[in-house]
């Protein structure tokens, strides 16, 4: 009996041995796959961090239209008071060129959690429109004025006076939108602006001699990595502006009101950082 006694409880201590070498090796594969999984996940983001740019400055311009044109209005071309004389010797057709720049600063890789395959940035931009050119007919209008009062031969409206000045028709915009970019991480990557803000700065002014129109704007473009950290990319953008500067009278004579809605659409340039 002390022999069986003694056989078992040597069998238990070799189980207790096996036991706690068995808990100790599974520790340590624990422990290292834990480290395995650190130094893969520190891996991976040590090559998206080299890799990829969620930052982005870009150059761009192309073709801008404008609604509505600029023509017969007080500093734009037209009349004043309908006087004889005093019309426009030009107008613009609301075609032009533009060229600008912005930003794009990245806010969140997978849009709050919602999905992997977009992500959410922060555009801010500027841009410069030129959109032709007209003749300052209220400028003309008092020069003739006032050659006559000075006894200048000829009336207003005569070709013995003609006094034209030039104006370059333009409009600067600055706008803050959010940016939608799907397919992160691909050489080509689709984009989408719901709806920004967008402040323009007209010149000339406008009938009611304002600047200021400030407006909503929606966009949608693509962008290709050719190399490196340099993308080329195409847009289209359209700003609403509501009401506009709306028309009014001078004595009873209507003036044109200003309307800044619009479209551009062009290629870009971009370097991510």
């Amino acid at each position: 009996v002390e022999q069986r006694l003694k056989m078992m409880e040597d069998q238990m201590n070799a189980m207790k041995a096996e036991m706690a070498r068995v808990r100790a090796e599974s520790a340590s594969a624990s422990k290292v796959a834990d480290l395995e999984a650190k130094v893969a996940k520190q891996a991976k983001s040590g090559g998206s961090a080299s890799g990829k740019k969620s930052n982005m400055v870009f150059f761009r311009g192309g073709y801008p239209r404008q609604e509505h044109s600029r023509s017969g209005e007080l500093l734009a071309g037209g009349t004043v008071g309908g006087t004889a004389g005093l019309n426009t010797h030009g107008k613009e057709n609301g075609d032009g060129w533009y060229v600008g720049a912005g930003f794009d600063f990245n806010l969140s890789d997978n849009l709050f959690g919602l999905t992997d395959q977009a992500e959410l940035d922060a555009e801010l931009m500027f841009d410069y429109k030129h959109l032709g050119s007209s003749h300052n007919s209220l400028i003309t209008g008092f020069s003739n004025v006032a050659a006559t009062a000075l006894g200048v031969p000829g009336a207003p409206g005569t070709t013995a006076v003609t006094t034209t000045i030039k104006n370059q028709v333009t409009m600067f915009s600055l706008s803050a939108s959010p940016k939608i970019k799907f397919l992160p991480g691909s050489n080509f990557r689709p984009w989408i602006i719901p709806v920004g803000l967008a402040i323009n700065v007209i010149s000339p002014p406008s009938s009611g001699v304002t600047v200021l129109n400030p407006g909503l704007m929606t966009g949608v473009g693509a962008e290709y990595k050719i190399w490196d950290n340099i993308y080329a990319g195409a847009d289209f953008r359209y700003q609403f502006t509501g009401n506009d500067l709306k028309e009014g009278t001078n004595g009873g004579v209507p003036l044109k009101g200003t309307g800044t809605n619009g479209l551009t659409t062009g290629a870009y340039l971009g370097i991510g950082f």
